[in-house]
């Protein structure tokens, strides 16, 4: 079982995959104890190597790129209808297409 800051912690790092540890431990913290930055890094590391905040890590963003993963299948299956559907606007086919190729990189 998590302390309350330990699942603060992982909610937040968790939450946005381009959050820091040491950004995540200030969060959880809350405004009215924000610690040093070193201090916060010495922390959120700390945090990180405890074997049951870790496991928690690991599975939240498992759940994050399953979730990821389900929200890119449901759009590529609606582009996909727009492009396919006969009364689609040749417009709007092209519009579908481009979304699609930036969905899986093909455009930069």
């Amino acid at each position: 079982m998590l302390t309350a800051l330990q699942e603060r912690f992982v909610a937040v790092f968790t939450a946005d995959p381009t959050v820091t540890a040491t950004d995540a431990y200030v969060a959880a913290k809350g405004p009215k104890k924000l610690p040093e930055r070193a201090v916060a890094q010495n922390a959120a590391c700390q945090l990180l190597r405890h074997p049951k905040v870790a496991e928690a890590v690991k599975r939240e963003r498992a759940r994050f790129f399953i979730d990821q993963r389900q929200v890119r299948d449901e759009v590529f299956h609606d582009l996909r209808a727009i492009i396919h559907a006969p009364h689609t606007k040749a417009k709007d086919k092209l519009r579908a297409a481009e979304l699609l190729c930036k969905l899986f990189g093909l455009l930069d």
